[in-house]
């Protein structure tokens, strides 16, 4: 079942109205940052808060020139200081690609999930690679999965309730072929109980899977072929027998960056949108327990990186904006609560981790540029807990819905949206840099529910949002406008 990107918004807020509360609060405060490295090209895909109010960070380091790279995980205080560091590979073989890494808080040891060359830099075999070490990172064992005639990958690992492990990656011919989504489950020791692959199309590949309530997985990746570029979901039962799959479409294409089951035993979806190069933006959808779409919150911005949940329902999501790197908080109408962006001097691609700690604060994670203009380094910076939120009654939500979708040029767009009570409000469309590129009213407006109708004047086909700040709450919906 092929799902749109844009949906209608009106009627899905109206029914969510009564269902949770709107939250609105100001940008945390940056607490510190602190840069690492080792390598040339340093990356950090998962973090944990440790129980003396530091970290544990798994990333990925290696030399841009040789292709050489590694898993890397090391430990910090609370302010980010390395306590140790420790670089893993097997012997005689050379890791590949990305690591992700599973803490067991218990006895603080770890799993450390990636790929890597069977036969060392000159083999074309790639297979799964598994680690385990216990807490100040000596290696406990080590074990190879794959066979010999095929290229298998590991994206994204998770500890199950039984004391094993999940892991989705991909799979492919040594010399060429179609991937298809591989989806491992171990033992406590990495000993391979099933493996399943799903593909339809040229390449699929899994980069997210989390175990559900009831013992099945949810797997998200992304299906690409010379003529559609699609993301995937896949709910499996304890087994790994499909129990649905849904693919979500949008024009110039769509990449899920992270699927999580929520509390209602929903789901939340994280995706980058492709609307012709090089315009991008990015979209935090939510889905109902079979993965059909909801709604969603639209962010002007060029990337997706990592998503956390929110106790009010809601998400932080990171990413990348013009080679910066931003985060933002939505609620779980799709609301924008707060967004920030650090910009020049700095340079990153945030998108690597983000995780909260004992303070209710958060350490988020970035590929930092060094002035070199070749390394990349780890950048992390601690936010404080989100202080100065204020809860408001359900009656307090704001609503907004463009129509149609598309809409065309000479046409133009209906904008709907209702505001709780009377405020000076800014109804404003941007472009997907960002940009003002009118600005609709910016007036005194009293309560209740209010239209109009906007004309596209000098704009050019394309992806634009509407974007409605009431100075409490600040609501975003997405505008294709085509010819």
């Amino acid at each position: 079942m092929r799902l749109p990107c844009n949906s209608s918004l009106l009627i899905v807020f109206t029914l969510s109205l009564f269902l949770a509360p709107k939250i609105s609060g100001q940008t945390p405060a940056l607490l510190w940052e602190r840069t690492v490295n080792q390598f040339s090209y340093d990356y950090v895909s998962r973090t944990y808060p440790t129980a003396d109010g530091g970290y544990l960070l798994g990333a990925t380091t290696g030399d841009t020139f040789t292709l050489v790279y590694r898993p890397w995980v090391f430990r910090t205080n609370s302010i980010g200081e390395i306590l140790w560091s420790k670089n893993y590979s097997m012997s005689g073989v050379w890791s590949s690609g990305t690591a992700d890494l599973v803490f067991h808080e218990e006895d603080e040891s770890f799993l450390i999930a990636g790929s890597a060359l069977a036969g060392g830099s000159s083999s074309n075999n790639n297979q799964i690679l598994m680690i385990k070490a216990d807490s100040l990172g000596e290696t406990i064992w080590e074990i190879m999965i794959g066979e010999e005639e095929f290229r298998e990958y590991a994206y994204a690992a998770e500890g199950t309730s039984d004391n094993g492990y999940i892991l989705a990656g991909s799979k492919s011919p040594p010399y060429g072929g179609d991937s298809d989504m591989l989806v491992v489950k171990t033992d406590s020791l990495g000993n391979v109980e099933w493996q399943k692959t799903f593909g339809e199309t040229e390449d699929d590949y899994a980069f997210s899977i989390h175990q559900t309530t009831e013992g099945g997985y949810i797997v998200g990746g992304v299906s690409w072929s010379s003529s559609s570029h699609s993301s995937v979901l896949i709910k499996l039962d304890s087994s790994g027998n499909a129990e649905w799959q849904q693919e979500i479409t949008c024009y110039g294409g769509i990449d899920l960056a992270e699927i999580q089951q929520t509390t209602d035993e929903g789901y939340i979806g994280f995706f980058t949108k492709k609307h012709g190069s090089p315009s991008r933006s990015t979209s935090v959808i939510w889905f109902d327990d079979a993965g059909n779409s909801l709604y969603e919150s639209s962010h002007p911005f060029t990337s997706a990186g990592s998503m956390i949940q929110t106790l009010d329902k809601g998400a932080i999501v990171t990413g990348e904006y013009n080679d910066n790197f931003w985060m933002a908080r939505v609620d779980s109408l799709g609301n924008t609560v707060w967004e920030t962006t650090i910009g020049p001097p700095y340079e990153g691609y945030l998108g690597g981790a983000i995780c909260s700690n004992s303070d209710g604060g958060y350490l988020v994670t970035s590929e930092k540029f060094e002035e070199t203009g070749v390394d990349y380094d780890v950048w992390m910076l601690c936010y404080e807990s989100c202080t100065g939120l204020v809860e408001q009654n359900e009656t307090d939500t704001v609503l907004l819905n463009v129509s149609p979708v598309p809409a065309s040029l000479l046409e133009g767009i209906n904008i709907q949206y209702t505001i709780p009570q009377s405020t000076q409000l800014i109804l404003t469309v941007h472009d997907l840099s960002g940009r003002v590129v009118d600005e609709v009213e910016n007036l005194y407006t009293e309560a209740g529910e209010h239209s109009l109708h906007w004309y596209p004047d000098n704009l050019s086909a394309g992806m634009y949002f509407v974007r409605l700040n009431t100075g409490m709450a600040l609501t975003t919906a997405e505008c294709l406008i085509v010819e």
